[in-house]
């Protein structure tokens, strides 16, 4: 009998609770203001960092500028980008308070950034080591060079966290 009335609860409570995944007006709004770029924003969230790390895993600040993107085989332009160098991901943002969003790495071979352009030679057909290189010469010889960041835990806080451990287990 429980099991009967557990079942109906759940039944009535479905039917209750209206079920939507985005209210049209919404979308409607949301692809009025991304405009062109709203294929861009449908990513995965970009990681966020807590302050316990020494410096920070982007390219140059966490700042993000404006630049243009050539994703999917389709350049956009005006875009707030960042380079996430640990990950070796490109960051966009459809505006400054909105979160992150990481661009699949094997769609982007290229974009710019306040006038440095970088490239994704895997991405272009070329093997390479996986990653985004900075462009820094265009003639017959093209020199590149990858940013890479490793995060580290500062020394303070790692100690703290060690002092914690130590004195849980006892």
């Amino acid at each position: 009998m429980k099991r009967k009335l557990t079942l109906l609860g759940c039944l009535a409570a479905l039917l209750l609770v209206p079920a939507r995944a985005q209210v049209p007006e919404e979308y409607a709004r949301f692809r009025d203001e991304a405009g062109e770029a709203s294929v861009l924003y449908r990513g995965r969230q970009a990681t966020k960092y807590t302050m316990a790390y020494n410096g920070n895993p982007y390219w140059d600040s966490p700042e993000f500028r404006v630049g243009s993107v050539t994703f999917n085989e389709k350049a956009y332009e005006g875009i707030l980008m960042n380079i996430d160098a640990r990950e070796q991901q490109v960051l966009v943002k459809a505006g400054s308070n909105l979160p992150a969003i990481v661009l699949s790495r094997d769609e982007v071979p290229e974009f710019t950034i306040d006038g440095v352009r970088w490239i994704n030679p895997q991405a272009m057909g070329i093997d390479a080591p996986e990653g985004f290189f900075e462009v820094l010469q265009t003639d017959a010889v093209k020199r590149r060079r990858v940013v890479r960041r490793k995060v580290r835990l500062e020394k303070r806080i790692l100690s703290l966290f060690l002092l914690i451990h130590f004195i849980l287990s006892l």
